[in-house]
């Protein structure tokens, strides 16, 4: 085997290379940013302001405690516990939650995720008019008319009777005072308040989707009518 040359093996020992010299290198900078400020940690709310933020609406707030609801925090679940017990004096005699607001607030997609969270039943009441109709919304509003949709909502709405369920109602049941008088006494009522411009992002088939639209009302004028209403 040949002898290797160690000591002219390696660059820096090499008489080509006589002018370089190694540095020993620079300081490793500080991994954190000292101008960075730490955030703060956001307050965990009080159950009685879920409750009365639940109770008002206030979308921001009823996803906090659903995600309350879904964690395996033992101090979450506790908190969960007491904000579910001070809703259910809001229910009346039943263990039922309506949820309300215009089209596109997102009622039936909350409803499912309070459901399965909550480990309730869930319904849409639009589901049941279609079924007992045995037609789409948007076929029983251009055939029989406003009057008449509106009069089927407000019955079914009014009859129904299920216990341990959450209800997410039709954006139309504002009209009925019937319906919604039904509602507040049976169920805690949650109302979905959502801005306009939200609202239109999310409302894309409004000639097939089966909104009550008052002839040459747009989706904003229905939006217009129907706040006062909710609120």
């Amino acid at each position: 085997m040949d002898n290797i040359d160690t000591h002219h093996h390696h660059p820096e020992n090499s008489d080509e290379y006589s002018g370089l010299t190694v540095n020993s290198g620079v300081p490793e900078p500080p991994k954190v940013n000292p101008y960075l400020k730490p955030r703060k940690r956001k307050r965990i709310a009080t159950a009685a302001e879920y409750v009365e933020g639940i109770l008002r609406g206030d979308v921001t707030m009823l996803s906090r405690a659903v995600t309350l609801v879904e964690s395996q925090v033992p101090e979450h679940q506790r908190l969960a516990q007491e904000v579910i017990e001070k809703c259910l004096p809001h229910a009346g005699k039943s263990r039922r939650i309506g949820i309300t607001g215009v089209p596109g607030a997102g009622k039936s997609t909350l409803g499912v995720l309070l459901a399965k969270a909550l480990g309730m039943d869930f319904i849409d009441s639009d589901i049941i008019i279609q079924q007992r109709e045995n037609r789409l919304l948007q076929e029983i509003i251009d055939n029989d008319g406003i009057d008449a949709f509106l009069k089927t909502e407000e019955e079914i709405v009014s009859s129904l009777d299920f216990q341990n369920t959450i209800i997410a109602t039709g954006g139309s049941v504002v009209y009925s005072d019937k319906a919604m008088t039904s509602l507040k006494e049976n169920a805690v009522t949650i109302y979905l308040s959502l801005p306009y411009e939200e609202i239109k992002k999310m409302v894309t088939n409004i000639e097939t989707r089966g909104i009550v639209l008052k002839k040459g009302n747009s989706l904003k004028d229905a939006f217009d009518e129907r706040l006062p209403l909710y609120e």
